[in-house]
């Protein structure tokens, strides 16, 4: 008997995280929302997810070149057949209640391009890490995530297919901030709401954990992600106040890092990348640049500020 209930694909990336893949597979097959298709994308992984896809014959496998997440995520979509859509990185995890969570509150709200709740922080040994506090309910989203990114983990997300054609899918130009970018477009053309209950796992590790490594290429994704929507933010005052948020928040938060990264070259004596880092600061973080110049020669020359 064909099942009546509207079809949710849980579609998998995976480079180079096969050993995080079983997990993964395992948790999208236990969802007690019944009707689900899982299809897990190949992005020219070195270290072979078809062997551990083998295991599953009830997995759709779709392999290709490497291309970057965004491609591997819009081939899932493509080979992919439900009404709605979740998208599970491979090294994450979706408690068995997600998409059960999910598909209860569009029977109520219909007309929503995504529903999203929340998810923990967990390092590989299952310690809790302090999550940000999601945002609830009604409101309007585009505002918010013109300052920031506030839906963690793009896994906390059930998304209606015929929103994500309408907007092209994920914009395969991003290879940072690519989610970001996708729920933007998303909240402009389309009401969303969070439910705000926990749906997944984010789990911390080598690959991701280090924030400064990649440091400068998410500071310029990020930026471009948000000067995508400059026309369109700057027509409308609270927008722009919003977007103008973003771009400090955005130059702020990895400017930091790039700085502290730049310290940690100069301090090992590798003049190089400490000198390209500090030009990337002064290009994209001036105002953090000269605040930190005139720390150090404060300190270099013993000139105290004056007391207020």
């Amino acid at each position: 008997m064909q099942d009546a209930r509207p079809l949710v694909s849980i579609i998998i990336p995976c480079y180079k995280q096969a050993h995080f893949l079983g997990d993964a597979i395992e948790c999208a097959l236990s969802q007690t929302y019944g009707h689900v298709e899982v299809v897990v994308v190949d992005d020219g992984s070195p270290d072979d997810p078809a062997a551990v896809v083998a295991r599953y014959p009830q997995v759709r496998f779709v392999q290709q070149a490497n291309r970057g997440r965004s491609a591997a995520r819009n081939a899932g979509l493509r080979a992919s057949r439900g009404e709605y859509v979740v998208f599970l990185d491979a090294d994450d995890l979706l408690l068995p209640h997600a998409v059960e969570t999910g598909m209860q509150v569009f029977a109520e709200r219909p007309a929503y391009a995504f529903v999203h709740g929340t998810v923990d922080r967990r390092s590989l040994d299952g310690t809790l890490l302090k999550s940000p506090t999601p945002i609830v309910g009604e409101t309007d989203y585009y505002l918010e995530l013109l300052k920031r990114n506030c839906i963690r983990g793009i896994h906390s997300a059930v998304i209606r297919r015929t929103a994500l054609e309408a907007v092209g899918g994920f914009d395969e130009r991003r290879p940072q901030a690519n989610d970001w970018d996708l729920f933007l477009r998303l909240a402009r053309q389309f009401p969303v709401y969070g439910h705000g209950r926990l749906v997944g796992t984010y789990r911390r590790h080598d690959r991701n954990v280090n924030s400064k490594a990649n440091a400068d290429a998410m500071l310029r994704s990020s930026l471009a992600v948000l000067r995508e929507q400059r026309e369109y933010a700057l027509g409308n005052a609270r927008y722009a106040e919003a977007y103008r948020s973003g771009l400090r928040e955005v130059r702020t938060f990895w400017g930091e890092l790039l700085v502290e990264r730049a310290r940690n070259h100069a301090r090992a004596g590798r003049w190089g990348p400490a000198l390209r880092d500090g030009v990337l600061v002064l290009r994209y973080y001036p105002r953090g640049f000269m605040a930190h110049a005139t720390r150090k020669l404060r300190a270099v020359s013993g000139v105290r500020r004056p007391a207020a």
